[in-house]
């Protein structure tokens, strides 16, 4: 049962990103008795010590994380994501993205706003049927300014209340978030302790590093991250680590602008959404700059994001022969192209 639930959940939360109560106070230390202090990425909380912990634990490419009592599952969900829980607008389009991701017999109890320690968000209610099951589901999500979408749901095996409603606060109340992303330094801090020698006594490798990484960083618009790998890759340049870190540090580049440079191409050359290329942007797989980095670039990208749409409608529908319903599918989906409704309507209206 909990594997089919955990499966059901996954397909909700990734057709639509869900979110999250009103103010939620952090407890004393006092007040976690019979818990024991977690964390998952960059979130820290307490969690029950009879609570099963899911398989996901410890892997780090995972934006999933669960935790089983008895007759329940407590979700936890933190991914990069532009979506501003602040703006009300957003709300009922989640809510629709749930009554559509698996949920039959859904009703909507409750729906209103949220904060957590400054951050901002909603909270719901909600009850349905899950592959046969019925349940009833709590759920705190918000935002921050780094672009991070972090939702903590708590789904009971019950028709009719959350069985975990008190210990679901409680959980809630423990939670203290640390945004702030490693620079290079601080991702490779096991080479902290590298003197980088000056000139004239900087060695050839060095130097030949800072050449490449020059190159790369300001003709192919390379984040840090990836830079420093292509440098040290077997693949790449095969440089030492050492070599590659001085390159890096030396290299004399704007990383932000580097970012829009990016964005620009992958909006205006591959009709990519505003959710799409921030995460290609931010993505471990993709172009790998920091939240900030990817921030500035999609504040500053010049592009028309209803066209991108409609461009990628017009695709769907040549090649691949797709109904218009399910061109609007997928021009929404978080598998997909993850457009917001608005744009993916209006490529709908305008599609020939």
């Amino acid at each position: 049962m909990k594997r089919i639930v955990s499966y059901v959940f996954i397909l909700i939360f990734a057709t639509v990103i869900l979110f999250g109560c009103g103010v939620v106070e952090n407890g004393s230390k006092e007040s976690f008795k019979g818990m024991k202090k977690t964390s998952f990425k960059n979130v820290g909380f307490y969690i029950y010590k009879d609570w099963k912990e899911g398989d996901e634990a410890g892997d780090e490419k995972s934006s999933f994380m669960y935790y089983y009592p008895s007759n329940g599952m407590l979700m936890i969900n933190i991914q990069k994501n532009q979506l501003d829980l602040k703006e009300e607008t957003n709300w009922q389009e989640v809510m629709d993205g749930v009554k559509s991701g698996g949920v039959e017999n859904f009703i909507q109890r409750s729906l209103k706003k949220a904060s957590l320690n400054g951050y901002n968000g909603f909270e719901a209610v909600y009850s349905g049927n899950v592959s046969d099951t019925d349940t009833t589901n709590e759920m705190l999500a918000f935002s921050t300014e780094d672009g991070q979408l972090i939702i903590f749901s708590m789904t009971s095996f019950d028709k009719q209340k959350n069985l975990y409603h008190k210990e679901f606060k409680k959980i809630l109340s423990s939670i203290q978030i640390d945004v702030d992303e490693p620079d290079i330094e601080e991702t490779y801090d096991e080479y902290d302790d590298v003197e980088v020698p000056t000139q004239p006594d900087v060695p050839e490798e060095y130097l030949s590093a800072l050449e490449r990484a020059d190159s790369y960083a300001n003709n192919q618009y390379m984040s840090k991250k990836s830079l420093y790998k292509q440098l040290t890759s077997d693949y790449g340049e095969g440089f030492s680590k050492k070599a590659a870190k001085y390159a890096v540090k030396h290299v004399k580049t704007n990383w932000k602008k580097n970012a829009l440079h990016k964005a620009t191409d992958y909006a205006n050359d591959q009709y990519m959404s505003k959710q799409g290329v921030y995460e290609q942007l931010t993505s471990a797989y993709g172009e790998q700059f920091t939240a900030k980095q990817a921030n500035y670039a999609i504040k500053h990208v010049k592009a028309n994001w209803k066209k991108n749409a409609l461009q990628k409608a017009k695709d769907y529908s040549e090649d691949m022969n797709m109904s218009r319903q399910e061109v609007y599918e997928q021009l929404c989906s978080q598998y997909g192209e993850k457009f917001t409704a608005q744009e993916a309507q209006y490529a709908i209206n305008h599609l020939k």
